[in-house]
């Protein structure tokens, strides 16, 4: 099977010019855990929980910027899930929706 069969099309997404405090607000009320980081409609980077729990008092202060990975593992949609499993296992990417 594709990725393209299994990924969602159009994800809830933050600017890294947005604070963490409305990254933590968006993952709330949709129930995730991950949020890509997009900047003139490029993905440039992703938040997580984790990244939030490591900012906690200040995530009213903070930017997305200043606390997002930048250096992404990705995958074309055309990649197989395995494919794209292999790579999160082989590089410690949480698989926990």
């Amino acid at each position: 099977m594709l990725v393209q069969n299994r990924m969602i099309k159009n994800p809830e997404t933050i600017s890294p010019d947005e604070f963490l405090a409305s990254g933590l607000v968006k993952m709330h009320k949709g129930g995730f855990r991950r949020l890509p980081v997009i900047k003139d409609a490029k993905l440039i980077g992703i938040i997580t929980d984790r990244d939030l729990r490591e900012h906690a008092g200040l995530l009213e202060r903070t930017k997305i910027s200043s606390a997002m990975t930048k250096d992404l593992m990705t995958v074309t949609p055309r990649a197989t899930l395995e494919q794209a499993a292999k790579l999160m296992l082989s590089h410690k990417i949480s698989v926990f929706l």
